[in-house]
Parts: C-alpha cells; structure tokens; sequence
C-alpha cells in the first residue's frame, strides 16, 4: 500500500482487493463474500461527509482505545449534530438517523478489523488513531471528492 493513510479515505478498496488463494471464485473471493462487497461500497459511498467528519474527529480526540463500533460512530454523528446544529449545511434537517448510521458504519467497523485501524472489541488501534490524525491533517477535500474547500 503507498498510502498507509488511506484506508481512511478508502477502506473497501484495500480491504476488498483480492489476495486470496487459488480455488476461488473468477473474482477471488468465496460465494458468500461476492454480494458483501458490493454492499459495503454502497454503504461506505452513502454515508455523507458529515458522518465521516463527525467519527473521525471524535475517534481522532479520542485516541487509541477510543469505542468504534458502528452504534458509538453513529452516536458520535448525533452528537456532533446536535452540537453543531448543522448551519453551514442547507440540505440538513438536523434529524440524524442513527439505525441507517449505523448500518453504514457496520461495513466501515468490519473493514477497519480487517485493516488493523480497530481490534477485536472494536475500539480504534494506535495504527487506527495514526490514520485518523493523518486523515484530519490534510487540506481540502479526500481523493475523488470533486468538491473545493470553501473561501475563507
């Protein structure tokens, strides 16, 4: 991998890369493996920036051992919501829906196991933390997000 830190822009696409051994299906994963990865990018693509802002900002001050698994990443989007009260983003109502939250950061929590960036408990690793804090260090916007950083 290049870009150690880039499992937080991207986790399915290191995570879901096939290295597996021969035997396997043409796409190198086992039957009940092909329809996951679809999922988990769908869910990894639906969850806005604000989500991800809100997680990884919250793990970042948290540090490692900090809670990561899906129901405390959508509790952390709650509550930076109700902090923030989301003035600078017109499509918000301000109603967070923590099920759906949830359920798209559960992909997020299994991929970041497999990565190292969470541990079998499901809190954040010193790698995760490492990632997290590099993640928050970059300028403007994550790779492929053709949005610019407003003026200020």
């Amino acid at each position: 991998m290049a870009d150690p830190g880039r499992w937080v822009v991207s986790p399915a696409g290191e995570a879901a890369a096939p290295a597996g051994p021969s035997g396997l299906g043409p796409d190198g994963l086992a039957a009940d493996e092909t329809n996951e990865v679809p999922l988990a990018l769908g869910a990894l693509c639906a969850l806005e920036h604000i989500d991800w802002l809100a997680a990884i900002s919250t793990l970042t001050r948290g540090g490692p051992g900090t809670p990561a698994s899906a129901t405390d990443m959508a509790c952390y989007v709650r509550d930076y919501c109700a902090a923030d009260g989301m003035p600078d983003d017109p499509g918000h109502d301000g109603d967070v829906d923590e099920p759906a939250i949830e359920e798209l950061f559960s992909h997020v929590g299994s991929l970041w196991e497999v990565l190292g960036a969470t541990d079998a408990a499901q809190r954040l690793t010193p790698l995760g933390w490492w990632g997290c804090r590099r993640r928050c260090r970059r300028r403007g916007p994550p790779p492929g997000d053709s949005r610019r950083p407003r003026a200020r």
